[in-house]
C-alpha cells in the first residue's frame, strides 16, 4: 500500500503543478505548449487530483484493518 500512497502523492503534486502553470499561463497570456486552449492545463490537473483522491480513499478503506500494528489495536 505504500506504493499506492506514493502514486497518490505524486498525482496530487502533478495536479498542483499543473494548476500553478495554468494560472501563470492565463495571467501572462502565454501558450508555451501550443495547445488549443490554456484551459487544458486545468482539465489535466482535475484528472490528476481526482485520481489522487480515489487512491487515498481506496488505501484508507483497505488498510484500516490489515496494516495497523497489534499494539495500536488494544
Amino acid at each position: 500500500m505504500k506504493i499506492l500512497k506514493s502514486i497518490g502523492w505524486a498525482s496530487a503534486a502533478m495536479g498542483a503543478i499543473l494548476i500553478v502553470m495554468g494560472s501563470i499561463f492565463q495571467v501572462f497570456r502565454m501558450n508555451p505548449f501550443h495547445t488549443l486552449h490554456n484551459i487544458s492545463n486545468f482539465e489535466a490537473a482535475s484528472s490528476f487530483l481526482l485520481l489522487a483522491i480515489a487512491i487515498f480513499i481506496a488505501t484508507k478503506n483497505c488498510c484500516q484493518d490489515c496494516c495497523t500494528d497489534e499494539k495500536s489495536k488494544k
